[in-house]
């Protein structure tokens, strides 16, 4: 079943079309086989559209124990014990960036997969939390580092109003149906002074367009669609943020270890690191 929709940021119902992807059964078991990637003619936001309409069951199927085993997300991998980094992004460098506005306190990871960073997050004299909606990698995150991971929709965790101090969405948002829900859940349960980390792929950069480009011929699936729903540009991820009671403090752009030689060498940055506050 498909759903189509508006763009869910700007609601606008004028897109550019940019190309069709096939998925296969390396991509995802699903019925739908093509999926149309869409340019927002108002703000830029690209997703696909329609819509596959998954039920939670068929949710948790996506990123099951195959899902964490593919090339590109070795870094979550529970076999990979030495792996401490996410895309191209160190947990290190990450807690140090937040300790930079933020001293110790009550940190939420959501999508905490088998719960490295959290780990590490703690070491320093964090209090730590984690959900994750893969029963695979948060029973490793429970039974190896003995960390409170909810396994489950953010929402379903009903943390209280206020309660954290910092919440990470790190390669999260594009995932999600609706991300303007996901951010006022996370605007809910961050304090008066919490602090918001996301980081996701820059719909902006040479990746996209060179290869969003070479789709159009191939058809080839370059965009980890479905699982993939959004690809925020750095606008439109600034809008959406303004929208949902977020001022960016810092905004970064970076590389992630999915692009090739050429692109890092040249250093086209296909990656957005974000650190916002809650407006008051």
């Amino acid at each position: 079943m498909l759903e189509y929709l508006n763009c869910p940021i700007c609601k606008n119902k004028v897109y550019l079309w940019i190309n069709a992807c096939k998925i296969t059964s390396e991509d995802a078991d699903i019925p739908e086989k093509i999926f149309d990637m869409l340019r927002c003619r108002s703000c830029g936001l690209i997703f696909i559209n329609p819509l596959p309409k998954f039920n939670k069951e068929n949710l948790k199927k996506l990123y099951d124990r195959e899902y964490f085993n593919k090339e590109y997300m070795k870094f979550y991998s529970i076999n990979q014990e030495k792996i401490s980094c996410q895309s191209n992004e160190p947990f290190s460098w990450r807690l140090n960036l937040i300790e930079k506005y933020k001293s110790k306190g009550r940190i939420l990871d959501i999508g905490c997969a088998s719960g490295r960073f959290l780990n590490l997050a703690r070491e320093s004299g964090w209090e730590v939390f984690g959900v994750e909606l893969s029963d695979y990698v948060a029973d490793f995150a429970i039974k190896n580092y003995h960390l409170n991971v909810f396994c489950g929709f953010l929402e379903e965790a009903k943390f209280k109003d206020n309660y954290f101090d910092v919440v990470c969405a790190s390669d999260i948002i594009e995932h999600l149906n609706d991300p303007e829900s996901f951010l006022g859940e996370i605007y809910r349960i961050l304090n008066k002074e919490g602090l918001l980390y996301l980081a996701s792929p820059n719909a902006s950069s040479f990746y996209y367009k060179f290869f969003g480009l070479i789709a159009r011929y191939n058809r080839r699936n370059y965009f980890v669609l479905p699982h993939h729903i959004y690809h925020f540009s750095p606008l439109s991820i600034k809008l959406l943020l303004n929208k949902t009671g977020f001022n960016i403090l810092k905004f970064r752009l970076s590389h992630s270890r999915t692009s090739n030689f050429f692109m890092n060498i040249f250093n086209f940055n296909d990656r957005m690191i974000i650190i916002a506050k809650k407006k008051p």
